[in-house]
């Protein structure tokens, strides 16, 4: 995974962007939980959700994000492999074609995927082996 992004560590307590910041990179959460909440006029917290892992974050409907992020468990996360893929599903669509990303954790592997109606990679050709083709012997 590290072709695709960096690994970002947060301990618990620890934010990893606040209300406002400007909405840069999209993360994956690989390890442990998160909290996202608004802060409230009176200086309250507005808890409005928990993220665990295989849960990706960072988009935003505007230029900024609408809440605060917080480690509530030592944590893990992978940023921008999720936005690679959706740059690269993007870029081999047709203007207003649905794409969809997702992600899950399966042991302690992520599975990042992406959906869309763009070009297809031709999948592979399974060829006999030659007659005259032998399994390396062991030794």
């Amino acid at each position: 995974m590290r072709r695709l992004g960096w690994t970002i560590r947060l301990q618990a307590g620890q934010p990893l962007l606040h209300e406002g910041d400007p909405a840069t990179r999209v993360f994956t959460l690989t390890r442990g939980a998160l909290k996202l909440y608004k802060l409230l006029p009176d200086g309250r917290r507005q808890v409005t959700g928990f993220m665990f892992p295989g849960d990706f974050l960072g988009i935003a409907v505007d230029d900024e994000h609408a809440f605060t992020v917080e480690a509530v468990a030592d944590s893990q996360l992978l940023t921008q492999a999720m936005l690679q893929l959706a740059v690269n599903a993007c870029q081999h669509t047709a203007d207003g074609t649905r794409v969809q990303l997702g992600s899950r954790v399966d042991g302690g592997t992520i599975c990042l995927w992406g959906h869309d109606r763009g070009p297809r990679v031709p999948p592979p050709v399974e060829r006999p082996a030659a007659p005259d083709a032998t399994a390396p012997q062991p030794g």
